[in-house]
């Protein structure tokens, strides 16, 4: 990897569903620049879009969302090599370690794999998190090889 400073590209977004294809189409950019392949690119997009949809179901309530200015911060660092990820939102928040250690099969939902799925998509996943502060979380790709 280069010891060059990363390119950073911030979207601070309304949370809709329709801005995340700005956010997908950014992500491919940028993964592309970075020389991930077009699986790593893949795979980042997959996990770039579970945790939008996190925020978009599970963050902040129908009546936030319906009267409120509700808004997800996602910013990527782009690096030779590897591209991190940054998804942010100010709602309801939730102990990562609870749903993290339930056991897949139990999930109720598929809307509950979310968090899964990140993890299996990239090289690292870092969540930052509890009930009431809002939810942080990280991941980063890298090129595979």
């Amino acid at each position: 990897m280069s010891s060059l400073k990363p390119d950073v590209l911030r979207f601070d977004l309304p949370c809709q569903e329709k801005y995340l294809q700005v956010v997908r189409l950014a992500l491919h950019g940028a993964a592309s620049r970075a020389g991930l392949t077009i699986e790593d690119i893949e795979d980042l997009t997959v996990a770039v879009s579970e945790a939008c949809n996190n925020v978009l179901y599970h963050a902040f309530d129908e009546e936030t969302l319906r009267t409120g200015d509700p808004r997800m911060l996602i910013t990527l660092h782009i690096s030779d090599g590897e591209v991190r990820v940054e998804v942010e939102d100010q709602g309801h928040g939730f102990d990562p370690k609870h749903v993290l250690a339930a056991d897949q099969s139990e999930l109720p939902t598929t809307q509950s794999y979310g968090l899964y799925l990140i993890r299996a998509f990239t090289d690292e996943m870092k969540i930052e998190s509890a009930p009431g502060s809002g939810t942080r979380i990280s991941f980063v790709k890298r090129v595979s090889k």
